[in-house]
């Protein structure tokens, strides 16, 4: 029996949640872009591992999502290329965390010669996530504590959702995604096939993307737009879909033959190509300093897939009023788009005491209604006059869609709403985030930093409306896409360790 020497090592690598502000539904299409922001909820995957032990004992496989009262899964690795994962007696399949380690870790033993010695007998996986991707609500209710911010920054990170996975509400911030991208990239890096360090080279981070979307696909039995993975990977961007065509074949092999039966080799053919194969579209997004993201879950509920299905079956059925339309919604879009880059271009033009520019207009939107800044003197206000102008006009489109297809992308009861909070000063835009429906909404609101009176108006909207239940979420944007973490530096994190 031949040992090999014990060397404990742990890797955290999280990824962002996203909200798709511009581009719902067009993103599907090649010809179309989207406008994605990341959030600051975030996933973290923690993987832990011993190196040595005998090379005749059992790769055993410990997965714990411990907000989850169903959220433990083991396995013992059976065969590495391709993998075979055996699940242990009494644990539940989770087909997103089995495919995602199953694949991976063949994908790793094409990719590395020393991999079952490093390996070891042992692999601990912590995945867990922020408290914004589920409704708090059974939460705060147990604690008999209001909806409200307040009560929200009270519970503590990564708190227990109370119920099993299966049934969770989710607040649309693309949860599946994030977790599977935090997963995949984990494995990936912890066996050095990737390195996420702030220089990691462009081809790590396209093989993670790459990797990811396959795993996100498969688990989802379709190839979808890839917004959110990207997202995952990148953090705010616009988006440019790829071709589903370059992961069709492996998909077929993997469901005609099963994941068992495909080979890390033949992953890699696919997965590791870059922009000949790979031909999605990543461009630089940032939001400017003023502009803050709000999110908030709406207590109603939509399908998703039935919203998109209804959508794409009268675009199948009614091309030509199809393509009229979404030409005028695209053009609003990336307008919407545009302009927000428009404003932070200008304002690195700037230098110095020129800048000054750009914090009066934040003061002139922070105390007056968007509906006068389109004519103002400062080109800064002016933009965001155009900013607003061109979301009505998205807005407006989305409606006209609603009716046409019989779907509510945006529903009246969401549409009064949205009225509201866009009546308030300093709102750019307030709108129905990716395919839309009942369950969630977004506002980007001008604030002079340090305030929070605009935000405070906003919330106040939420909590006294009477159609639905409005939940406030924390999360805010952020530019930054997946990244490598120390497990002490994330709040709340160490204690699943002790």
């Amino acid at each position: 029996m031949t040992q090999y020497p014990e060397m404990k090592r742990q890797t955290c690598i999280s990824a962002p949640g996203k909200v798709l502000v511009a581009g719902g539904y067009l993103v599907l299409d090649q010809a179309y872009s989207g406008l994605v922001i990341g959030t600051d909820s975030r996933f973290y995957t923690t993987v832990s591992s011993t190196e040595g032990g005998s090379n005749d004992e059992a790769i055993r496989i410990n997965v714990r999502s411990p907000q989850f009262n169903d959220g433990k899964w083991n396995y013992i690795v059976k065969e590495l290329d391709p993998c075979v994962l055996e699940s242990e007696a009494g644990s539940e399949r989770n087909k997103y965390v089995e495919y995602a380690i199953g694949l991976t870790l063949s994908v790793i033993a094409a990719s590395s010669k020393d991999f079952k010695a490093r390996l070891g007998n042992h692999l601990d996986i912590l995945i867990v996530g922020h408290n914004d991707f589920y409704s708090q609500r059974p939460q705060l209710e147990s604690l008999n504590l209001p909806l409200s911010t307040k009560s929200l920054a009270s519970l503590p990170p990564f708190c227990p959702t109370l119920t099993t996975i299966a049934n969770v509400h989710k607040t649309g911030l693309g949860s599946s995604a994030a977790m599977i991208s935090s997963l995949v990239s984990a494995l990936l890096a912890h066996f050095n096939v990737i390195s996420l360090h702030s220089d990691t080279p462009n081809n790590d981070m396209q093989l993670a993307h790459n990797m990811s979307q396959f795993v996100h696909c498969l688990a989802q039995g379709k190839v979808g737009s890839g917004f959110d993975v990207s997202s995952a990977v990148y953090g705010s961007h616009l988006y440019k879909r790829f071709n589903p065509a370059v992961l069709e074949g492996l998909m077929t092999a993997c469901e005609e033959r099963g994941i068992s039966n495909v080979s890390g080799k033949e992953i890699l053919e696919v997965v590791a190509g870059g922009s000949d194969k790979w031909d999605s579209v990543v461009g630089a997004f940032k939001l400017q300093r003023g502009l803050r993201l709000m999110l908030a879950d709406v207590d109603c509920g939509s399908s998703t897939p039935k919203l998109v299905s209804g959508v794409l079956g009268w675009r199948k059925a009614n091309p030509e009023e199809a393509l009229r339309l979404w030409t005028d919604l695209d053009k609003a879009n990336m307008q919407v788009a545009e302009g927000l880059i428009r404003v932070r271009d200008r304002y690195e033009e700037l230098q110095g005491s020129q800048r000054g520019e750009y914090d009066g207009a934040t003061w002139i939107c922070s105390t007056s209604h968007a509906s006068t800044w389109k004519n103002h003197e400062n080109e800064f206000v002016q933009m965001f006059g155009h900013v607003y102008e061109s979301f009505l006009t998205v807005r407006k489109l989305l409606r006209e869609m609603s009716s046409l297809a019989g779907v509510p992308v945006e529903p009246e009861s969401q549409t009064r709403l949205l009225d509201s909070i866009s009546s308030l000063n300093g709102v750019v835009m307030s709108g129905v985030p990716g395919a839309g429906g009942f369950d969630a909404i977004f506002t980007l609101v001008i604030e002079v930093p340090g305030t929070t009176k605009n935000q405070t108006a906003v919330e106040k909207v939420w909590n006294e409306w009477t159609e639905s239940k409005v939940g406030p979420l924390l999360a805010g944007a952020s530019e930054n896409g997946m990244r490598l973490e120390s497990v002490a530096a994330v709040n709340g994190l160490s204690r699943f360790f002790n």
